[in-house]
């Protein structure tokens, strides 16, 4: 997700999601993030990363839930994944991301 449109949708109206997918979103400058669940029924575990492909937090999020979610510090990405799938992976706080170039300033 790399338009503001494209941020404000992210997965909102699908029924399902792959245990391998998720949405990940790009913004041109780090900042706060928050993200809220409305009109979004799968439940989701979303990472904050930074510019250097951090992650710097970890947080589930609640189905339909308009209480934002936030980065706390200022990052660059999020993805959001199925609730649990960063567990299972054994990513955590901390762990890097691997960046596409094309997001590599």
């Amino acid at each position: 997700a790399t338009t503001p449109e494209q941020h404000r949708d992210g997965l909102m109206f699908r029924s399902k999601l792959g245990e391998r997918e998720g949405m990940f979103f790009v913004f041109e400058h780090e900042h706060v993030l928050a993200f809220w669940m409305k009109n979004t029924s799968i439940p989701l575990s979303i990472a904050f990363i930074d510019d250097r492909g951090i992650i710097v937090g970890i947080r589930d999020m609640i189905p339909f839930s308009i209480s934002p979610v936030s980065s706390v510090i200022p990052v660059r990405f999020a993805l959001e994944v199925n609730r649990g799938s960063f567990v299972r992976a054994g990513i955590k706080v901390g762990s890097k991301v691997e960046l596409p170039k094309q997001f590599i300033k």
